[in-house]
């Protein structure tokens, strides 16, 4: 695969960070200090959104293992999931409700429900893209190589996500935000997209049915503590 094509590949590493940590960072804040929305409201809906995440990774893996279509397994999660993710951050930033008009509720759920779509379509995109990356680059020079890219992007986004992210709110507020970065995430998406391919032979291999996967999933005791680990981070860091 020529140079271009894999550092193409590589954006993805930009995209997942600067989303995702410009969300991570700032919606606490948003919600709470801005929107005035209680911190209990808010804690609950994000225990409620950290189980689904913690669920939607090995659901989402199983039926991209089992999908079968002329475009692969992969790419058309993540080519259908660009636009709705794009759309979600936006509205995130940007909810019509507000708690002094008596609309606590209505407002409850409707960062509720957005941060669920959010986080479905993130998964969908980027746990593919990450199954990508061995079946793309088989051998171990390529994948070093790579490696390096994504990392290095990884870094451009996270800072970009974080650091500059005031500096954008203030000059054009939290709406132009979200649809400033929801358009940045379709370019980057798209060039990431361009530089993304399947091989044929990955199609062939026949996936474990979900609940002969999930028993062996379940009997591996690194990866049980992984998860709990993992999830115990998410919920105590958020809340």
């Amino acid at each position: 695969m020529k140079r271009i094509k894999k550092i193409a590949y590589s954006f993805c590493s930009f995209a997942s960070q600067f989303v995702s940590n410009t969300f991570g960072t700032y919606v606490n804040y948003f919600y709470i200090d801005l929107m005035k929305l209680s911190p209990q409201l808010f804690r609950n809906g994000w225990i409620l959104y950290s189980i689904w995440n913690a669920i939607n990774d090995p659901l989402f893996g199983h039926f991209s293992d089992k999908t079968r279509t002329k475009w692969g397994r992969r790419i058309p999660y993540i080519a259908f999931s660009i636009i709705p993710l794009a759309i979600c951050f936006a509205l995130i930033w940007s909810p019509p409700f507000r708690v002094e008009r008596g609309q606590t509720t209505q407002l409850f759920i409707y960062y509720l429900i957005l941060v669920f779509l959010f986080d479905t379509f993130y998964t969908l995109i980027f746990l593919n893209t990450s199954a990508l990356f061995p079946e793309m680059f088989t051998n171990l020079k390529e994948r070093t190589e790579v490696a390096g890219y994504r990392n290095y992007l990884l870094f451009i986004g996270l800072i970009a996500g974080s650091a500059l992210s005031p500096l954008v709110y203030t000059r054009i507020g939290w709406s132009g935000m979200g649809i400033l970065y929801g358009t940045i995430f379709i370019i980057v998406m798209s060039i990431s997209l361009w530089g993304s391919k399947e091989k044929k032979e990955f199609g062939v291999e026949k996936a474990l049915p979900f609940t002969q996967a999930l028993k062996c999933s379940l009997k591996n005791r690194s990866f049980i503590t992984y998860v709990l680990a993992s999830f115990k981070f998410i919920l105590i860091n958020n809340v």
